[in-house]
């Protein structure tokens, strides 16, 4: 196999030299032994000429490819597990000492050197620690696959082995017979697995036959799940059930193609509110019920009408309140939970129950799931399939959250049947296999998909889906039509969708992870990873008691037992769960975070219905970080747009067609300075569309987007939606539309959170109305909507139906993936784009060589090469190539930052920027200060560096956060400036905290003093910026940049965005030895000295 050069040899040689010189928190080192690992893995096998499926696969291949002794790959193995069995294992520092001299003696093999004598290596040190199960002792298996035989038969019944390495063990391959299996007349093939299994799949077996060492068989009740850890959701794989079969192709047209649910969706929808209400309080009107259900879902309201509403409230009422009323009388005598979800590592499923009754006497739970159509016989005990297996994923669920022997019933509730409304559902390992084999399907036609695999999109296209369901006809007949794999945009299309079903793996399991990323299980990470180590990657605040409890807001006040640094913030999606042994053995509470400070967390569950009891049955409770995957799906299902779009719009899109612009004359305001009303005249022109690079503090929000809307809406060009990647952005264009530097307010509507605070949120427009027909009317009457993109997309189908799609202008656009923003584009007329290439690039967390498009393809020739880059850049790159000068354009005057500060980054602009304020370019001190102070040398200059010394942790400089401490208390208390105008930015969330704990803890109550990362600042500003680089080593300075790879400025876009968060200074703090090995320090370093803000930590300590 290939070495790494010596270049990245040395690199991580020196990151293992780093861990081990450095004091510290032994969990911070042994996280960054074990992420260096994982980096090293990853990028060795990146040099190989295939592609794994996950890192189990590429550390296999490692172990295959170097000459380990067998103790030194079971050593090597253990070592790997470790991060998942930290519960068990106190860490301490000799792990860390261990832990590098094993990750060095990869790197020695890999550049076939003999390994040197390492004073204290103990060659089975990890393996101790993790106790080899017996092949006797295993009936559950979790392997990775690596081959299969042909299928043969034997006594009528066929069979395939499988090879495969045990995930737990990766010494020697399995042979596992898959085989079709009789009991009486009843028949269970697993030799369907074979189909689906791809090199590099993980498959998890239960209930095996152990038949020798290493040799298993499966057994008539055995059970195969295929990437167990991608959770699937119950009610998607049994919706393509019906009475004809199962095809998994219902699931990939539902999501690939969108439908509008009607009027029918939306009764269900508010007939399962009635059924949490009345559980909750059974003393509410039904009216009372239905109205707040029909405002939780104003919009679909709005859309249906009044008179369609009146139709579902007489439906409710006259068919469906009755039933209910008495299930939830029958049930009182039990402990009821109102929609419980739900995660199963063992079947690869979650979901979320309609009721949960409890049976404390038999110990017995009983699950009723509430449907509001009819029965497929009402006078037949017997449910629609789909409904049955959607009961059979629950009862999965249940087996999986309470032990194989649960007791209780199963059941399906028909609200509208007046005969017999319970459907008692048989659940049996028929059925159980059943389910779990078009799961089985669903998730490796996905994976396929992500491998950039379409063969089964062709085959939707020539044969359909068979038994599809008639209210999906017009979806398949849409599909086939618009999809053709001859097109450039079909391939375009597919290239999109499968890069973003990658980035959804990674969200949920992590398998294709780029090198750079420090995380590894994506979403699984919850049962997958230990507490420790979520810890160290600060994505859990754990031992948190529950002290607070508002039932009608749903409102759980917690607080923690101890300081704790994490990445949560106000409004971020979060899981809650007891901690207990195995996070999985009780039911997951959703929410987000209402509100957050030093030791309390308070979080509103989306639940508000929930048995409030649950709270007081466990002392301590986890947050960790949500996962929704709606956005991913949404995305995908947006995409189909570019196929839907005409021929224009797509040549448009691709960067094949110039846009066109009609010369129009405006009375533009003569406020504007000359590069602003430029880009404003040739945006107000364009036909098409235009782009907008806004460097730092030009203005791009508070005057040209609000001009441009105010001469759009005046010509009666609107509607016009205004689409932003973040909340934060969004909020911050709603205050730019209220309170405008120049002229009136625009008036505005706000499409999405209910939880947001603004009066022209559309829940608070309609406050006042109860009329959908009213609230469509309110609706209408406003020409600019705005909203975020992911809840744009989101609601696409129903905002379509209410506007008219003329215009949308895209602010942070060059945050946004071309994935992300291709269909979004697709329906509008024209488009404007508003970003900054030289700032943060969007998210992107898969392996970089996934990103590429065939250099022999049709897309690379268009110029669409690398899916990292935002479609804001590459249309901006294509018009400046081809000098389409009309189409795009730079702001050059900027009004936030000194022009020294500006100075700093003007470089790396196409046009220099230039001072729009006089007292940008005042040369007087940001501040007076007295000569004997300490830190009068720092007030002389408005971009400081301050050169400390090399600190002596890995993600942490104790010496940096003193100076950063004693900086805030002199801006504060003799510079005269308030917490709010002072915010800190350091790369590393270790770094944080270390500044944390030597701040008055009155001042980070008050939360006005902001301390982050650079990029939770992107879009802030604050007078004086305190930017702690933090590393201790040139080895480290890398970690620190972002440098787009095919960026021949070589900007640094972290740099470039921490110096331009301040107004009107800038105090960097680091290492020259350590930072200066990069050349965008050490340029930031010479302008500094050039403006005499060099400063030595001598010159105040």
């Amino acid at each position: 196999m290939s070495s790494p050069n010596a270049g990245y040899a040395e690199k991580f040689l020196n990151e293992l030299d780093l861990i081990t010189s450095v004091a510290g928190n032994t969990g911070d080192r042994f996280t960054q032994v074990h992420t260096t690992f994982r980096k090293l893995i990853i990028h060795i096998t990146n040099r190989e000429k295939r592609a794994f499926g996950n890192f189990y696969a590429r550390f296999r291949y490692i172990l295959m490819e170097l000459p380990f002794s067998e103790q030194e790959t079971r050593n090597l193995n253990a070592f790997r597990r470790l991060p998942g069995l930290g519960v068990k294992i106190a860490l301490h520092d000799e792990m860390v000492s261990q832990g590098v001299m094993l990750v060095k003696r990869i790197l020695y093999r890999l550049q076939h050197q003999p390994v040197p004598a390492q004073a204290g290596y103990i060659e089975d040190y990890f393996s101790r620690m993790i106790p080899r199960a017996t092949p006797a002792q295993q009936r559950d298996i979790h392997v990775l696959c690596t081959a299969c035989s042909a299928v043969e038969v034997e006594d009528g019944l066929k069979y395939f082995t499988l090879s495969a390495y045990d995930l737990d063990d990766m010494e020697g391959v399995l042979a596992i017979e898959i085989r079709e299996h009789q009991s009486g007349n009843a028949t269970i093939d697993f030799t369907y697995i074979r189909d689906l299994i791809a090199a590099d799949s993980i498959l998890s077996l239960k209930n095996m036959s152990n038949k020798g060492k290493n040799h298993y068989t499966t057994r008539y009740d055995s059970i195969l799940v295929l990437e167990p850890d991608f959770l699937m959701d119950v009610t998607s794989i049994g919706e393509c059930f019906n009475q004809f079969g199962a095809n998994e192709d219902t699931f990939f047209l539902g999501k690939l193609v969108e439908n509008l649910p009607g009027a029918a969706a939306l009764k269900g929808t508010i007939v399962g509110a009635c059924l949490d209400e009345f559980i909750c309080n059974n003393e509410k009107g039904l009216d009372e019920v239905f109205d707040d259900a029909q405002r939780d879902n104003a919009l679909k309201a709005a859309y249906l009408g009044r008179q369609e509403m009146q139709e579902i409230r007489r439906s409710v009422k006259a068919e469906h309140s009755g039933n209910i009323r008495m299930l939830v009388k029958e049930e009182a005598v039990h402990k009821v939970w109102v929609e419980p979800t739900y995660f199963s590592a063992q079947y690869g499923l979650q979901g979320r129950l309609d009721m949960l009754a409890i049976d404390q006497a038999k110990g017995s739970r009983n699950i009723i799931e509430l449907k509001s159509g009819g029965p497929s016989d009402p006078e037949m005990s017997i449910a629609w399939a789909n409904h049955k297996m959607q009961v059979v994923g629950y009862d999965l669920l249940l087996k999986s959250t309470y032990g194989e022997e649960r007791k209780g019933t199963n059941a399906v509730f028909y609200s509208k049947c007046t005969i017999s409304p319970y459907r008692n559902i048989v659940t049996e390992h028929r059925e159980w296999h059943v389910m779990l084999r078009l799961r089985n399907k669903i998730v490796s036609k996905l994976y396929a998909f992500s491998r950039d695999d379409y063969r089964f999109l062709g085959k939707i296209k020539e044969y359909g889906v068979s038994g599809l369901s008639k209210f999906s006809e017009h979806e398949l007949q849409r599909f086939q039509a618009l999809y053709d794999p001859t097109r450039i945009a079909t391939q375009y299309y597919q290239a999109l969708a499968a890069f973003t079903v990658r980035e959804m793996i990674n969200a949920k399991v992590g398998h294709l992870l780029r090198e750079e990323e420090d995380t590894n299980n994506g979403f699984a990470a919850f049962w997958k990873d230990n507490a420790d180590y979520k810890k160290e990657t600060f994505r859990i605040i754990s031992h948190l008691r529950i002290v607070g409890k508002k039932v009608p807001k749903g409102h759980i006040l917690l607080q923690m037992s101890e300081p704790m640094t994490h990445a949560f913030r106000k409004g971020d999606l979060v899981i809650l769960y007891p901690e207990t042994e195995n996070c999985l053995a009780q039911h997951i509470l959703k929410g987000s975070i209402e509100a957050l400070n030093q030791d309390h967390i308070t979080i509103s569950i989306h639940n508000k219905q929930t048995y409030y009891a649950y709270f007081d049955e466990f002392e301590y409770w986890g947050v960790e970080p949500d996962l929704y995957e709606r956005n991913f799906w949404s995305v995908i299902s947006s995409l189909f747009n570019v196929l839907a779009a005409s021929e224009r719009k797509k040549r448009l899109i691709l960067g094949h067609d110039a846009p066109v612009f009609t010369d129009r004359s405006y009375a533009l305001p003569a406020t504007l300075s000359a590069d602003q009303y430029m880009a404003l005249k040739d945006a107000l022109s364009a036909d098409d569309y235009y782009l907008l690079q806004g460097p730092p503090g030009t203005g791009k929000t508070s005057t040209f987007l609000v001009n441009y809307l105010r001469y759009t809406l005046q010509e009666g060009k609107g509607p016009v939606f205004v689409l932003a990647f973040t909340n934060a952005a969004v909020e911050g264009i709603c205050q730019q539309l209220k309170h405008p530097r120049d002229g009136k307010p625009i008036r505005y509507l706000r499409v999405g959170s209910k939880y947001v605070e603004d009066d022209q949120l559309f829940a608070m427009q309609i406050a006042d109305e109860k009329d959908p027909d009213v609230w469509r009317q309110i609706a209408q009457s406003h020409t600019v909507i705005v909203t975020t993109v992911a809840s744009f997309q989101n609601n696409l189908l129903l905002l379509q139906r209410l506007y008219p799609f003329k215009q949308v202008v895209v602010d942070e656009a060059s945050q946004l993936t071309e994935a992300q923003l291709a269909g979004v584009l697709s329906v509008f007329d024209k488009f404007v784009l508003i970003g900054d290439h030289k700032q943060l690039p969007s998210v992107v967390t898969q392996d970089d060589r996934l990103c590429i498009t065939a250099e022999e393809g049709y897309l690379w020739k268009l110029g669409i090469r690398d899916f990292r880059v935002s479609l804001f850049e590459r249309l901006f790159r294509n018009a400046y190539d081809k000098k389409w000068t009309t189409a795009y354009g730079q702001l050059t005057n900027h009004y936030r930052m000194h022009q020294q500060i500006a100075e700093l980054i003007s470089r790396h602009y196409l046009k220099p920027l230039l001072p729009g304020k006089e007292e940008q370019q005042d040369i007087s001190a940001p501040y007076q200060l007295n000569p004997d102070n300490p830190f009068y040398p720092v007030s002389k200059s408005r971009t400081v560096f301050i050169e400390t010394k090399n600190g002596s942790g890995l993600k942490r400089n104790p010496a940096e956060a003193r100076i950063v401490s004693q900086l805030v208390s002199m801006l504060h208390g003799q510079a005269g400036l308030q917490l709010k105008d002072i915010g800190i930015i350091t790369p590393f969330r270790a770094q944080i905290a270390e500044i944390k704990s030597l701040l008055p803890a009155h001042w980070l109550e008050e939360e006005e003093l902001m301390i982050d990362t650079v990029e939770r600042f992107q879009g802030n500003e604050k007078r004086v910026i305190i930017f702690s680089t933090t590393v201790s080593s040139p080895k480290q300075a890398g970690s620190i940049q972002s440098i787009a790879h095919d960026d021949s400025g070589m900007t640094d876009r972290k740099l470039l965005v921490g110096l331009s968060r301040a107004i009107t200074q800038v105090i960097v703090l680091g290492s020259a030895e350590a930072v200066g090995w990069t050349a965008a320090y050490r340029e930031l370093i010479s302008d500094v000295k050039r403006n005499g803000g060099y400063v030595t930590m001598s010159s105040f300590t």
